[in-house]
């Protein structure tokens, strides 16, 4: 017998229907009084690199890092933005040196869009300033910018802060079909 020949051709057709991944992030700012002075919920775009660290994640199963959350001073998040090269600015007004580690739970209900959710973390404002937006990164200290870049979302406006205001953010994964 002679070796084998592949006389037919085959080709393999998916049809995938596509998802897009959201994460609306959930932003309460409290005076020193503790009466609530403004709130967010907005969605963000999720970026590339965070899309990509989803399914390497997933399907590769490269080691996962913690996530953690941090606020954005002003500009807005674009799909191509990493860590490392990003459009915006952070803000590094709070008092912590270390950004909020994100405690991950399943959402009740749990759907499709509201998927996995954070606990609620909290920044205590250290300067008078404004902030426009939060982001979500593997990255732990404040204007560190070595670590992975999920999404970043722009608020509706920007808000003026002051020191002594809290802010608490709860983060929302989930996936649009």
């Amino acid at each position: 017998m002679g070796a084998g020949r592949i006389t037919d051709t085959y080709k393999l057709e998916i049809t995938m229907k596509t998802s897009k991944l959201i994460t609306t992030y959930i932003v309460d700012c409290y005076g020193k009084d503790g009466f609530l002075k403004w709130s967010e919920k907005t969605p963000n775009i999720v970026v590339n690199e965070g899309v990509d660290y989803l399914f390497d994640s997933a399907f590769l199963n490269t080691d996962t890092s913690n996530w953690f959350a941090g606020l954005v001073h002003q500009g807005n998040g674009v799909a191509e933005d990493t860590m490392q090269d990003h459009t915006w600015i952070e803000y590094l007004g709070w008092v912590n040196v270390k950004r909020p580690l994100l405690t991950f739970e399943p959402h009740n209900p749990r759907t499709a869009e509201q998927n996995i959710k954070t606990r609620p973390v909290t920044f205590t404002m250290g300067t008078t300033d404004s902030i426009s937006g939060a982001f979500m990164t593997t990255s732990e200290v404040k204007d560190d910018y070595s670590g992975k870049l999920y999404g970043v979302t722009s608020f509706e406006a920007t808000h003026n802060v002051i020191p002594g205001d809290s802010i608490s953010m709860s983060i929302i994964i989930g996936a649009r079909q």
